[in-house]
């Protein structure tokens, strides 16, 4: 298995850049997602968040950043103008799966609110399981899945 040095350095080898660029680059980009120590290790001695800093060095074009910081850019204009939208789709992907996995969640809001919470899916399993009642328990699993839909089809048409 690749460390993490030669998992981001994989693609400046293909394309055939000098070791000591790629060794210079390389160190550039792992201090600039913050990991400047991790590079030695295997990906999977990561956390799940390193291992996101890790891709997003991997794939992240370091020329664009030195060229917005060669022309002026503060780190913030920087991080909002090129490293935001460039990762923009993989910050979609992560919301909607954190969304979509919280959305259907019974147990949460039991434990949370008590007997009494009002919590949608608790509704639902309400409707179906202890009333019976089956039509006003599909509807509202219709509702649930129709405006939860639209909320992931809007966050998409966000992202671009």
């Amino acid at each position: 298995m690749m460390s993490v040095v030669d998992n981001i350095a994989q693609g400046l080898k293909r394309r055939g850049t000098a070791k000591a660029d790629i060794n210079r680059r390389v160190a550039d980009m792992l201090e600039r997602v913050g990991l400047p120590d991790v590079g030695q290790r295997k990906p999977d001695q990561l956390s799940g968040g390193q291992k996101q800093r890790i891709a997003i060095a991997r794939c992240l074009d370091n020329s664009l950043v030195e060229a917005a910081y060669d022309l002026g850019g503060s780190y913030l204009s920087v991080l909002r103008d090129i490293v935001i939208p460039h990762t923009m789709p993989g910050i979609v992907s992560g919301s909607i799966v954190f969304f979509m996995l919280s959305l259907g969640n019974y147990l949460t809001p039991v434990l949370l609110g008590g007997k009494d919470s009002l919590w949608f899916t608790e509704q639902i399993f309400t409707q179906f399981i202890t009333r019976f009642n089956w039509e006003q328990g599909a509807a509202f699993g219709v509702l649930l899945l129709v405006l939860s839909s639209l909320i992931v089809w809007a966050a998409l048409k966000l992202s671009g």
